[in-house]
């Protein structure tokens, strides 16, 4: 074998090789770039719903509080009504004077 010829294959080993030895550090590289994008969008994604969350627990509460508020009105009202009613039928019924 001529020294052109050992050149030759050394050169389709080595050439290859460092070609991928380089591919797989750039595709290190780029994984690394990748991940630390996606923890930021995760992080910013996270942020954003805990935010909306809040919002809407705030909503939620409000509108519960408001018909709560309404609910004790109607249930006042009704209360008054069955004790005017209870007290008409015991005066129609039982001859009994409101006191």
């Amino acid at each position: 074998m001529t020294d052109i010829q050992i050149l030759t294959i050394a050169i389709a080993i080595v050439f290859p090789v460092v070609a991928v030895l380089y591919s797989n550090h750039r595709i290190s590289d780029l994984r690394d770039v990748v991940s630390a994008r996606i923890n930021d969008l995760r992080d910013s994604v996270n942020q954003r719903l805990d935010d909306r969350v809040g919002d809407l627990k705030e909503t939620i509460n409000a509108r519960f509080d408001k018909m709560e508020i309404k609910m004790d009105t109607k249930m006042d009202a009704l209360t008054e009504h069955l004790e005017m009613r209870f007290k008409l039928h015991e005066l129609e019924h039982h001859g009994k004077k409101p006191q």
